[in-house]
């Protein structure tokens, strides 16, 4: 851990103590969003720590007051370290930024050095690994980490979502396929009640909200629900609907590739080309599956874990690999194919656009990866057939979380007060 002393530590001090009741941060170009800015910046991942060592594949949602601590690690592949600061954002349940100052929910002013920082070594790609543990806040909600260079607020290198809870809503979910009569074999429907009992609710239909997420995604997040039934004599509300409202596509079991070791192929790794300053990475060709029936087997839900077999410290000395993918189509698709998961934060970025080679009957595209287990699809840019490579089936194990807001009577702000974390995984 390298710890360093800011000359302007006092003066924006200070400032802080001065400004921060009354003025909130500013927004600027930011969007409170998960989203790298620079492309310097690599594995992004915020994940509430517990130290078993795949703990980053849990969702950065703690409960308030909780001993866990949120954790945010990322690489920046500038030779050079930059004294990185942080700044938290208060977010609506719709993830606006809310009207509050940051006294109401920080016990410290708004800003907050990254002073845990290491380079790589004894690799061909040179690193900096930035870790930060996220401050403490008063109250639940919604929230956002920017992260910009100490002198620079306004060269935002990425955003990250995170969510604090209070367990003031009893949740009881049931997830099975779907309810419709064609969608039956490809979605799966979540159903839901909510007991506010520890409430003090005076309009239940306007003052709570529910967001049911699929593993961790938030493109396909369901929002909006109103209750179908309400028990205002027991303060319980039922989430039962029947045309598709609450209907998810089951998608399929994501595709994996082991590359925890460049000198020998892993799992679905066809050949690795090792020279002086870079690796590259051949997968093994893909194949459309989106016609074949379900197949099950293990996934991490579309997440990675950063891991190397080839040294003792994968955080600093796992290398940063050229990854290749090919995916074999006999012709092109209509609509733009993308690598897609966690290890492009869920977005379509341009990046991870694959571009169709008519000579080679396929796709081929390329990422920049560091050594690891990576779960990825294949997703077309396309609301209604985004599984069209892949296929959809409701079998498909998939994590859901329910997320309840409410906004208590003359407040500015949407609280998180209730929050379940479930697994669908059909017996057969």
């Amino acid at each position: 851990m390298n710890i360093i002393f800011h000359s302007s530590y006092f003066a924006k001090f200070l400032f802080a103590v001065l400004f921060s009741v009354t003025v909130g941060p500013l927004v600027g170009q930011i969007q409170m969003e998960d989203k790298v800015y620079n492309d310097q910046i690599k594995s992004v991942q915020l994940y509430l720590y517990d130290g078993t060592g795949k703990d980053v594949l849990n969702s950065a949602v703690s409960q308030l007051n909780s001993r866990q601590p949120l954790v945010l690690e990322f690489d920046d592949l500038r030779q050079d370290a930059i004294l990185y600061n942080a700044k938290i954002y208060h977010c609506n349940a719709n993830w606006q930024q809310s009207n509050l100052n940051n006294m109401e929910f920080l016990t410290d002013f708004n800003e907050f050095f990254i002073e845990d920082y290491e380079y790589s070594f004894d690799t061909r790609v040179y690193y900096v690994h930035y870790r930060f543990q996220l401050p403490k806040v008063k109250m639940p909600g919604n929230y956002v980490v920017a992260i910009y260079p100490e002198d620079d607020e306004d060269d935002v290198v990425l955003t990250q979502r995170f969510m604090i809870y209070s367990q003031n809503v009893g949740i009881g979910a049931d997830i099975q396929n779907s309810s419709g009569v064609v969608e039956r074999d490809f979605n799966q429907e979540v159903s839901f009640t909510l007991n506010y009992g520890q409430l003090d609710v005076v309009d239940p239909m306007q003052d709570i909200k529910v967001v049911i997420r699929q593993n961790q995604r938030w493109d396909n997040v369901i929002t909006n629900l109103d209750p179908t039934f309400m028990r205002i004599d027991q303060k319980m509300l039922e989430y039962r609907h029947f045309n598709l409202e609450n209907n998810f596509k089951g998608g399929n079991e994501y595709r994996f590739f082991d590359l925890q070791s460049v000198n020998f192929g892993g799992q679905n790794v066809g050949d690795i080309n090792i020279k002086q300053y870079s690796v590259e990475a051949f997968l093994v060709k893909d194949k459309i599956r989106g016609a074949d029936a379900y197949g099950q087997y293990q996934d991490l839900n579309g997440q990675y874990i950063i891991n190397t077999k080839d040294a003792g410290n994968p955080v600093l000395q796992a290398e940063y690999v050229n990854v290749n993918f090919f995916l074999e189509a006999p012709s092109k698709y209509q609509d733009p194919v993308y690598i897609f998961g966690e290890l492009t934060n869920w977005n379509l970025l341009e990046e991870a656009k694959m571009n169709y080679q008519p000579d080679l009957k396929g796709y081929t595209g390329s990422l920049l990866l560091k050594q690891g287990w990576y779960n990825y699809q294949y997703y077309l840019n396309n609301e209604k057939t985004p599984f069209a490579v892949e296929g959809t089936h409701f079998e498909t194990e998939n994590d859901y979380e329910i997320f309840v807001y409410y906004r208590p009577p003359a407040s500015i702000a949407d609280i998180l007060v209730g929050y379940q974390h479930f697994n669908y995984h059909p017996m057969f």
